[in-house]
């Protein structure tokens, strides 16, 4: 486990004010909406669904990708970001690398880089991009940064900083941004699940809770083209590095990717690793969407604080 110490905490402090001094959430939401497409709330849900069942009926291209606090602990070390990182972006990195992969990259910094540049791509391509502070259900994103980092947890709120200054720098920059939604988008398609499911003509999975296969299988039949189970984060240390998710499973997921996917709705729950899938799908013709931990509600498994209370289990009966 990457561990941070006092030193960190004050050289993350002084990292953080200028750029937290410098952030408009007001501005931000702003230029969010001049997205061509903007579903920031819960209620837009049925209006991502049929934007995903028609792009997979009419076999177009199509990802949704959702970041933040691990995402911009990457995105942080990709070229595109367009700033150098510092020792303290790098133990970031390795923190959230090592908590997803269940063991520490093996590479050296420019091998670092160029997986973050991957992830990068594939936020930079979304055809719709989820983001934590269009939702006004949570608090503005400044503060919740602010009072992250007060908290001590340096990796969390440099992370979120960094998928922020990405998304910005993003939506800022470019003459055509992608569609903006919110980044807890996928609790509610979930609640829209038997729709999508009922409306795409194929159905790929990927996630890390392999016992959904089999419900997935019979509430699909042959509509379920494939199934491809990738280790879980948090599920133990593999018997060796080489057996992790990045470096056994990643480069056989992405070749299987690589064949054509047109009129394939892939869901994707496979964390950091997930985001580059996703560009691949959306790559190969299909449709990718990012549905996250949403694999762990439709297990029975609440694994994250806005998860309490949340049963998603009968959807797929």
């Amino acid at each position: 486990m990457i561990r941070f110490d006092q030193h960190d905490f004050s050289i993350s402090q002084t990292m953080c004010q200028m750029d937290l001094d410098s952030l408009d959430d007001n501005s931000f939401l702003e230029a969010c909406a001049t997205a061509d497409t903007f579903l920031p709330n819960y209620d837009d849900a049925p209006k991502i669904i049929d934007r995903i069942i028609e792009a997979a009926q009419r076999g177009d291209p199509f990802s949704l990708v959702r970041i933040g606090d691990g995402e911009g602990n990457v995105l942080r070390l990709s070229s595109e970001f367009g700033a150098p990182p510092t020792s303290i972006d790098e133990k970031c990195f390795d923190a959230i690398f090592t908590m997803q992969n269940n063991t520490n990259f093996l590479g050296d910094t420019p091998g670092k880089v160029a997986f973050a540049s991957l992830v990068a791509r594939a936020v930079s391509n979304a055809s719709l991009l989820g983001v934590r502070a269009v939702w006004s259900e949570l608090p503005p994103e400044s503060e919740f940064i602010r009072s992250t980092l007060q908290d001590g947890e340096i990796r969390g709120a440099l992370g979120l900083l960094n998928a922020r200054l990405f998304a910005e720098r993003l939506i800022r920059h470019n003459s055509r941004p992608a569609g903006i939604t919110f980044a807890h988008c996928y609790l509610a398609l979930l609640d829209g699940l038997p729709r999508l499911l009922d409306n795409v003509p194929e159905i790929l999975i990927i996630c890390g809770r392999g016992s959904l296969r089999n419900t997935f299988q019979q509430r699909l039949g042959d509509r379920l083209v494939g199934f491809i189970t990738v280790p879980v984060e948090g599920g133990g240390d593999p018997e060796e590095p080489m057996k992790s998710h990045y470096y056994r499973y990643f480069p056989r997921v992405l070749d299987r990717l690589s064949d054509s996917l047109s009129g394939t709705l892939v869901l994707v729950g496979a964390g950091i690793f997930g985001k580059v899938y996703c560009e691949a799908v959306r790559c190969a013709g299909g449709v990718a969407v990012d549905l996250g931990s949403g694999f762990d509600l439709l297990a029975g498994i609440n694994s994250r604080p806005i998860h309490s209370g949340l049963n998603f289990t009968h959807l797929l009966s």
